[in-house]
């Protein structure tokens, strides 16, 4: 075994023990976290209508993300290393990355509007709360897409934790503060879901913040660097991506909406309770996989 080959070795390993080590950290105390949410607050002090609603939005609106992200997020983790420069510029591909999430956004906008008032009127009497409050799937969707393609980012430039540690961690804390207010009545339900939306879309501000205090945050476009083998190859990796990436999303997410499709949402509400605690068995594999692709993919390249 040469020196270099071993010194690389022990650069990977460090990097994926270090990232790993830390988002395990995030991960097992956002699930003490979900658990005096999902498991303590929630099922005492909010119907199970209520549960049922939140957690359709939030399907909707990955489902919907998944779309948006139009696969670039496998494209990114598999290209990402033809990008990667000394100056931390990496080419303009963070421009590149944020003009795919607008016109992904573009595409979403295009697919709600027209099945938008079919939901609406197909849950106006099972689930009158989700068709109520169905437009918010708009900005929830924005933001996912954005996080999305943000949070794979900042994975391809080792910074795999962070991620982790908005969602995992600093939104389940806000969701449990956002939750106190509602269990001590300071608010009503229906100001509830606007906060606890808020809350979901902020984790995209912060990781925008965050980018933005990093010398790697650069939008000036460089769409020189991009030749026709990249462009193909780029394209190519996308639509792959989006087939799994959106197949992924309907398989995690598309068991909640059929619930109250044939149920209602009451019973959705008591199906994502439970569905919390048999999700704990993916915690392991989790922090892992945030990190383990990049160095795979710059491994290939």
């Amino acid at each position: 075994m040469s020196k270099d080959f071993s010194t690389d070795c022990h650069r990977i390993l460090g990097i994926i023990k270090k990232q790993a080590f830390r988002s395990a950290i995030f991960l097992y105390v956002g699930v003490l976290l979900g658990f005096v949410n999902t498991g303590l607050l929630a099922p005492n002090f909010l119907t199970k209508s209520q549960i049922g609603v939140i957690n359709l939005l939030l399907s909707f609106s990955g489902i919907f993300g998944a779309i948006g992200i139009m696969g670039f997020n496998m494209a990114t983790v598999r290209f990402f290393p033809h990008f990667r420069d000394e100056k931390r510029n990496h080419h303009g591909f963070l421009f590149l990355l944020t003009m795919v999430g607008a016109i992904g956004f573009l595409v979403f906008l295009m697919v709600y509007y027209p099945i938008k008032p079919l939901i609406i009127e197909n849950n106006q009497g099972k689930s009158p709360l989700l068709a109520q409050f169905f437009f918010l799937v708009v900005p929830l969707t924005f933001f996912q897409i954005f996080f999305g393609l943000y949070d794979t980012y900042n994975n391809m430039v080792y910074r795999s934790s962070i991620g982790i540690f908005l969602r995992d961690f600093i939104q389940r804390f806000l969701v449990v503060i956002a939750l106190l207010f509602f269990v001590f009545k300071l608010v009503p339900f229906n100001t509830f879901i606007f906060i606890y939306v808020a809350v979901v879309s902020a984790q995209t501000i912060f990781l925008v913040l965050f980018q933005a205090s990093r010398k790697d945050y650069n939008l000036r476009p460089q769409l020189g660097f991009l030749n026709k083998s990249l462009i193909k190859g780029m394209a190519g990796m996308s639509a792959f991506g989006f087939l799994n990436s959106f197949s992924y999303f309907a398989i995690l997410r598309i068991d909640t909406i059929m619930v109250n499709q044939f149920i209602d949402d009451a019973a959705t509400g008591v199906y994502v309770t439970t569905f919390f605690f048999g999700a704990l068995v993916l915690l392991p594999a989790k922090a892992l996989n945030k990190i383990a692709p990049t160095l795979i993919a710059d491994a290939y390249k």
